[in-house]
């Protein structure tokens, strides 16, 4: 779930209904998780990187795939 940050105008303008379109987007995590996102490498290599990283820290992890 995301969360879309938009730029506010003027502050003459009304109340209610975005006026802009989104700038970013914020993603929604959970207090006590770490998120990493890595893009534009095979998912073998974020996979092998994963489990390096994880060899090396006293956490729980998990590898998941977004669509």
């Amino acid at each position: 779930m995301g969360v879309a940050v938009e730029k506010y105008g003027s502050v003459e303008t009304r109340m209610g209904l975005g006026k802009e379109s989104p700038v970013h987007w914020l993603a929604v995590v959970k207090l006590g998780l770490v998120l990493y996102n890595i893009t534009k490498v095979a998912e073998y290599i974020a996979q092998r990187a994963i489990i390096i990283a994880t060899s090396k820290m006293p956490i729980r992890t998990q590898f998941i795939i977004s669509g």
